[in-house]
């Protein structure tokens, strides 16, 4: 009868750590997500492209969205490429359930709100180029394609622009937004898919009436975005983190805070987000500077 016993406690116990091995790999694999869709039809798709450059209105939440448990991550299908963010209150996927727009029922039930402000500014991490004199965005092109890219370890959004007009030449530009599982940060990748050197222009949107911190090497934003989503105003924070040596000068306009790099044709740096509403510790401006601290160090 011993025995028995014995045997059923080992049972019990293989079985217990199988169950468990097996939960913690379907929660690691839900992670992450990806989304791209028609808004006509509904139909998602992994890969689009445009001559015209621009599919902002032809699709879903205007652009590929990728999402981590506590944040998503927008870019905007046409010259201005803004990246924008869904805040998140509780740790989970929410992409294809809102389509970055939740109902009112949805609300309700504490899915999360688009307060962040990109519109025609680089919003948080997005990019154009610095002709020398000026401001240029992502267009003309002959081309523009996006893709998004999803496995157990990454979600993924690459949108490549092709010969766009710049200086006394064509440029083509690829910009990558990935964010990793178990994460709530993305690191963002561009390149001049020739080589050629070019300069860069990322930054973050920002107004008068949040809270900044500029130090070497991040910028941090904290407070309402103003938001149109008016039922649900909140505190919100942001963060950009880069390596100073790639950037040539900085400046800040009523609208955002921006970075103009080196000459080069590869360039990376990370963003980040957290609200005063999300189920976390870092629901205070204290906690999250002190997470942005943590992970400046961590990815330098």
């Amino acid at each position: 009868m011993g025995r028995k016993i014995s045997l059923l406690i080992v049972t019990a116990f293989f079985l217990g750590c199988y169950l468990g091995i097996a939960q913690n790999s379907t929660s690691d694999e839900n992670d992450l997500d990806a989304s791209m869709f028609w808004k006509s039809t509904g139909e998602y798709v992994h890969h689009v492209e445009s001559e015209k450059g621009d599919l902002y209105t032809k699709l879903g939440h205007h652009g590929p969205a990728i999402e981590n448990l506590w944040v998503a991550y927008r870019v905007y299908f046409n010259e201005f490429g803004g990246v924008d963010i869904f805040s998140k209150f509780h740790p989970r996927l929410e992409l294809k359930d809102t389509k970055w727009y939740p109902s009112k029922t949805q609300r309700i039930e504490g899915y999360g709100s688009d307060n962040y402000q990109a519109g025609k500014t680089t919003g948080l991490g997005g990019v154009k180029l610095w002709d020398g004199n000026d401001f240029q965005n992502l267009g003309p092109v002959d081309k523009r394609t996006a893709e998004i890219i999803l496995n157990d370890s990454i979600a993924q959004i690459r949108m490549t622009s092709y010969a766009i007009p710049y200086q006394d030449s064509w440029v083509d530009i690829q910009f990558t937004l990935t964010t990793l599982a178990n994460s709530r940060h993305a690191v963002v990748e561009v390149r001049e898919l020739t080589g050629k050197p070019v300069q860069f222009v990322t930054g973050m949107s920002i107004h008068s009436e949040l809270k900044m911190e500029y130090a070497e090497n991040y910028v941090l934003a904290w407070g309402d975005y103003n938001s149109h989503e008016k039922h649900a105003v909140f505190n919100l924070g942001t963060a950009l983190i880069y390596d100073p040596n790639q950037f040539q000068r900085d400046l800040v306009t009523d609208k955002e805070f921006l970075l103009i790099s080196q000459p080069t044709s590869y360039l990376k740096y990370w963003v980040t987000s957290a609200n005063e509403k999300e189920h976390s510790d870092l629901n205070t401006y204290e906690a999250f500077e002190s997470y942005v601290q943590q992970l400046q160090k961590s990815l330098h």
